[in-house]
């Protein structure tokens, strides 16, 4: 079982669409980073909780976007949202909501 996962994983690299190849990778730019993070925060933490938190801070380092709320609006407890994404494939490596 171990070894059929390991040949496809391998299978699977040789067959990575271009999109993948292109420069600033899948998520280029800031605007689609915001994307991308409502798009997972909003089922998850309800979209008018989310949207509370902005202007989003938005920062990129290391192939990597940031994506953090804003002090939360008054009368809402427990922080303030993170997230970070993978800029070259859209991938989700962090997310949270609190203090």
């Amino acid at each position: 079982m171990i070894a059929a996962l390991c040949l496809s994983s391998a299978s699977l690299a040789q067959n990575v669409p271009k999109i993948f190849e292109c420069n600033g990778g899948v998520v280029a730019d800031k605007e689609t980073a915001i994307r991308i993070a409502e798009a997972i925060l909003f089922p998850v933490y309800r979209e008018n909780a989310i949207r509370g938190h902005w202007p989003y801070q938005v920062t990129s380092n290391d192939g990597k976007w940031t994506v953090d709320g804003t002090v939360a609006p008054p009368g809402h407890v427990g922080g303030r949202f993170h997230i970070i994404i993978l800029q070259s494939d859209g991938c989700v490596l962090e997310i949270g909501y609190g203090g």
